[in-house]
């Protein structure tokens, strides 16, 4: 960290993550936390003696008494070390995407110092946005660290980790205001195959004999009018198969003379998607389009999407189903 953003302290470093013991007194809008901790327990102080597990993290963390050394776990850490800077430009608002919360000042010092680097943007307006893209408990200035109460204690990288933080998106601001560009920096670490869960996980799909996956086991009315429901259940799947991120599990389509165009999705308020359970292995899908009012006249249908995995090879497979159509007044 450039001295530049330390006050005076010269060059200085951020810590491996470490969390503070007066995190567990609670804040003091909350409390909640234990009797025997209280806020303000520094290193070496009044409350607290020179003594530490951990002697060369503890330098490092200064005031903070460590409670739990997150930085430094085994095999991975449980705070992550690399974690995303972003400034969003929208007209003359700027959009500070921070990945924690932040103190009252620690947000005033950095939305002054982003307002002042792009005043020649004609940035009128600066929004911290907290817990952006990941997050990494509090951060707190250099001098609320110094006190230890909840949020210092919960600034994971020691006490220039404000310092550091407005270093960085200095950096950034200072590439927008120049329209330049700039390096996208480390890569954070990509855990996703060592991840564990107590979810088990789908074993296998099946069906009734004679049955396909996607078949409609009770269809929709041949007609409705606005305002009502119409109503479909198809023999399906388990959804955690795929989970259709970016995706749907149905569609409601209308006929334009042509073909059919989708007006719906499991995302829009007036469907209602269910999955259920039928004996062993089988599953029914529930599709509910809860018509609006202003619906336009003419026919539909409802199509449900989805995914069933095989009980011999384990091999997931999509399939999809299609309602009647019917008429909507």
């Amino acid at each position: 960290i450039d001295s530049r953003w330390t006050n005076g302290a010269g060059p200085q470093e951020t810590c491996p993550a470490a969390i503070g013991l007066s995190v567990a007194a609670g804040s003091t809008e909350d409390g909640a936390g234990l009797d025997f901790i209280s806020e303000g327990m520094v290193y070496d102080g009044v409350s607290w003696p020179a003594f530490t597990l951990v002697p060369a993290l503890q330098e490092c963390h200064k005031e903070k008494i460590i409670a739990l050394p997150t930085g430094t776990m085994s095999p991975f850490p449980w705070t992550p070390e690399v974690l995303p800077v972003q400034i969003v430009l929208v007209g003359n608002l700027a959009l500070v995407a921070v990945p924690f919360e932040c103190t009252t000042m620690c947000g005033r010092r950095l939305r002054e110092m982003v307002a002042d680097t792009l005043s020649s943007r004609n940035v009128s307006d600066v929004v911290i946005a907290g817990l952006s893209n990941a997050y990494a408990g509090y951060v707190s200035t250099r001098e609320e660290y110094a006190v230890q109460h909840y949020e210092g204690a919960s600034t994971h990288f020691g006490p220039w980790t404000h310092a550091a933080f407005m270093q960085e998106f200095h950096r950034v601001a200072d590439a927008l205001n120049n329209r330049a560009s700039i390096g996208g920096g480390p890569t954070p670490r990509d855990l996703t195959d060592h991840q564990s869960s107590l979810i088990t996980g789908v074993v296998f799909d099946d069906k009734p004999l004679f049955k396909n996956f996607g078949d409609v086991a009770s269809d929709a009315n041949s007609s409705y009018s606005k305002g009502q429901s119409a109503r479909v259940v198809f023999w399906g799947a388990h959804p955690k198969n795929n989970l259709k991120t970016q995706s749907t599990y149905l569609e409601v389509q209308r006929w334009n003379g042509s073909s059919w165009q989708t007006v719906a999705r499991d995302w829009d308020p007036e469907t209602i998607y269910h999955w259920k359970r039928d004996g062993i292995a089988n599953s029914k899908v529930t599709i509910r389009w809860n018509i609006p009012s202003d619906a336009q006249s003419g026919t539909y249908r409802i199509r449900h999407y989805g995914h069933w995995k095989s009980g011999w090879t384990g091999n997931i497979s999509a399939y999809s189903g299609t309602s009647r159509s019917f008429s909507v007044q």
